[in-house]
């Protein structure tokens, strides 16, 4: 069960992640993540792993109501305050469920229960 804590920002089409334990910076930019740590920096070709760009697109697609996206890939129901997307297709072989709560302009939280066990979860503390 790894915590980390960071920031999220969104700009010229990209998506950067800062973690504040050991600074590392996570760039997604449609096609390829570039991972900075220590100075040393990795290239990762998404198209190779399909279930970390599934990440990105459907964070992006939630983050910006991109609804058309969310329906290309998933079906949407919801729980009291908290939107349930069950995986269509291919994207059911590396997710089993996602689910958030979005007011208007803060994302409380999302989760993703990805096919492997393991489980991805954000939430917006500011």
């Amino acid at each position: 069960n790894t915590q980390r804590q960071g920031e999220i920002t969104f700009s010229n089409n990209k998506i950067n992640i800062v973690y504040d334990v050991d600074k590392t910076h996570v760039q997604y930019d449609g096609n390829t993540l570039l991972t900075e740590r220590g100075g040393k920096v990795k290239h990762l070709d998404l198209r190779k792993k399909p279930v970390v760009k599934m990440f990105f697109v459907l964070f992006e697609a939630i983050y910006f109501n991109k609804q058309a996206v969310l329906e290309n890939y998933f079906t949407k129901h919801k729980e009291k305050n908290t939107v349930l997307l069950t995986p269509k297709g291919n994207v059911s072989r590396y997710i089993t469920e996602v689910s958030y709560h979005k007011s208007r302009t803060k994302l409380n939280f999302l989760q993703i229960d990805l096919a492997n066990k393991d489980r991805i979860r954000i939430e917006e503390t500011k």
